[in-house]
């Protein structure tokens, strides 16, 4: 471990809003860049909170305890707070937003992030033509199906359900907890970027394959979208990023892309997983969004090339386990890289 003891920079801090696995990148960049850190996970044990500088227990979605103690630390330590940052969604990114703002910090808005918590929500204000309200349930045809049930308790592949025919859906207990849409057939859609006091500074397009039970089986970048439909993406992106008041920070919008339509899946006001900004992002754009957040947030200038360097597959594995309901009897169990260079002369 780097001394840090003697650092004239360690005066300014970034909070990380949850330390899971896949957040691991977010602190080993914070600690690149010689930044005082305080992390906070509900495991005491998770790997990832060796690498911060001083850590809170408690779970993402206890702000005001999370608060509390950051003014503790700071107090203790003589920290001056310039960031809050997170990796993960709901809870986490709430806290994160809430910190930001009673410090007077760069953030998205407290009413924005209050609405891209609420999936359901969200997806009814946005996804109206596909929104089944579950008063409708009674009316539904054969030709109304296939429709997709979404738990709202649980994120990704968990908690989500085709349902074919009335009688399936009978036998279904729907609380208020699901989110009931008409299905459609749609290519699926990551698009991962960051805005900068209301104005997008960067995006890119990344193509997500999926398996029949909703877990990804791929990403892919660059999309092999036509510049057609990237001009589509984009316009449909910025309007709904405005219309919702997206002000501040980085995003990951997922979406699903037909010859005639776009709708929204979810949209996430958290830096993307190391599978996206560390692999994809790092090795094809020579961008970190971690590092960009750093440089904002010091009033440093941003400095975006976007020249492809590279293409990237991912794909990812699983194997039978029957306990794991949720997921169709999948669980995850390992990727492959498939990486290409593009050589200068390309």
């Amino acid at each position: 471990m780097m001394n840090r003891s003697n650092s004239s920079i360690l005066n300014n801090c970034f909070v990380n809003i949850g330390t899971g696995i896949y957040q691991e990148h977010i602190l080993k960049t914070l600690r690149h860049n010689n930044i005082f850190t305080i992390s906070t996970d509900i495991n005491p044990q998770a790997r990832s909170l060796r690498y911060a500088d001083t850590k809170i227990i408690c779970s993402s979605s206890e702000y005001k305890k999370i608060y509390s103690n950051i003014l503790k630390i700071k107090k203790r330590k003589k920290l001056k707070i310039i960031g809050v940052i997170t990796g993960c969604t709901r809870g986490a990114m709430f806290t994160s937003s809430y910190i930001a703002n009673k410090f007077k910090l760069e953030k998205l808005n407290l009413k924005t992030t209050r609405l891209i918590c609420n999936k359901k929500l969200f997806l009814k204000k946005n996804n109206k033509s596909l929104f089944i309200k579950k008063s409708r349930f009674s009316y539904l045809k054969t030709n109304d199906f296939p429709i997709i049930l979404k738990d709202d308790r649980f994120s990704g592949a968990s908690g989500i359900e085709i349902i074919n025919n009335v009688n399936q859906l009978k036998k279904k207990k729907i609380d208020n907890n699901y989110v009931i849409e008409k299905f459609v057939k749609a290519k699926h859609i990551i698009v991962t970027g960051l805005v900068i006091k209301s104005k997008v500074s960067f995006y890119t397009i990344i193509e997500k394959k999926i398996n029949k039970n909703f877990t990804t089986k791929k990403l892919i970048f660059p999309s092999k979208l036509s510049k057609l439909e990237k001009e589509r993406i984009n316009k449909f992106v910025k309007k709904k990023l405005n219309s919702i008041n997206f002000n501040h920070g980085p995003f990951s919008f997922e979406i699903f892309f037909t010859i005639n339509n776009i709708y929204c899946a979810e949209i996430e006001s958290s830096i993307p997983g190391s599978f996206i900004n560390e692999f994809i992002l790092k090795k094809c754009l020579n961008i970190n969004l971690v590092d960009l957040i750093i440089k904002n947030n010091k009033a440093e200038k941003l400095e975006f090339n976007n020249k492809l360097q590279g293409s990237m597959k991912i794909e990812f594995f699983y194997k039978n386990d029957f306990s794991m309901k949720n997921l169709k009897n999948k669980i995850y169990s390992g990727y492959k890289v498939l990486y290409k260079k593009i050589n200068k002369e390309d």
